[in-house]
């Protein structure tokens, strides 16, 4: 696994100028790396132990081990575009401890949290529907992070599933979703859409109501007029009527 990881991440910091044989011997290596059972899970692995030997000192060189293993990690990961890739950097959108001293702006100094390691890499997955589109800099990663965690969250409860672009399979965290699962994501999703609209017919402000309901008054008040017209007029000629009998 480590030989395959190394061509893929050597060739693939610069895939666009690799020569043709580099090339195809860097899908070669992915085919088969991802082939391979807990191959982002081997990593994920790797760096919580070091950070756990870290937080207890265990070790002689604790730190530098702990970066090592982010670094080596986080080379590989963006290349591990699988359910197991997207899972595991989902778990670790929930990691957010530094090394005391560490605790700096979000993509700044020596140490990152995990959480912002993993926002800023599943963005390099090519995702459909990506929950954050714009380039993650200092400012947003904040949105970023919280976007990303939500759309992780629905993954995992099973309220969404994921794409991979020039894959039409949908995905949950554990492979090809289940027809039955997809079945009940729509209508899940159906129900939900039918609910708001639901709401939006019924709440109409006053001043949406208030021209319809004048233009209604508007439109019979011509009849109400023409029939007291009207009925004066019988009245009137009623009552000249009697007084031409009566004289």
């Amino acid at each position: 696994m480590l030989n395959l990881a190394r061509i893929v991440t050597g060739v693939g910091r610069n895939l666009d100028q690799a020569s043709p044989e580099a090339k195809d011997l860097f899908y070669q290596a992915k085919e088969q790396l991802l082939a391979i059972p807990g191959h982002a899970e081997f990593y994920r692995n790797r760096i919580i132990q070091a950070q756990e030997h870290l937080k207890n000192q265990v070790g002689e060189a604790p730190w530098s081990d702990y970066h090592k293993e982010i670094e080596n990690g986080f080379q590989v990961f963006p290349h591990l575009h699988s359910p197991e890739g997207v899972r595991v950097l989902g778990e670790l959108l929930s990691n957010a401890w530094v090394p005391p001293g560490n605790e700096t702006a979000p993509l700044s100094g020596k140490f990152i949290p995990l959480s912002v390691s993993a926002t800023v890499t599943l963005p390099k997955f090519p995702l459909l529907d990506k929950p954050f589109k714009d380039p993650i800099t200092q400012e947003n990663v904040g949105t970023a992070h919280a976007d990303w965690q939500l759309w992780y969250e629905q993954i995992k409860s099973g309220k969404r599933t994921f794409r991979f672009e020039g894959d039409p399979t949908e995905y949950d965290l554990n492979g090809p979703a289940a027809g039955q699962k997809l079945a009940h994501i729509s209508r899940d999703r159906k129900r939900d859409e039918e609910r708001q609209a639901g709401r939006d017919r019924t709440t109409v402000s006053p001043a949406a109501t208030t021209p319809a309901t004048a233009s209604k008054h508007s439109k019979s008040m011509p009849v109400a007029l023409l029939i007291a017209g009207m009925v004066l007029l019988v009245s009137l000629g009623w009552y000249f009527l009697n007084r031409r009998k009566t004289a």
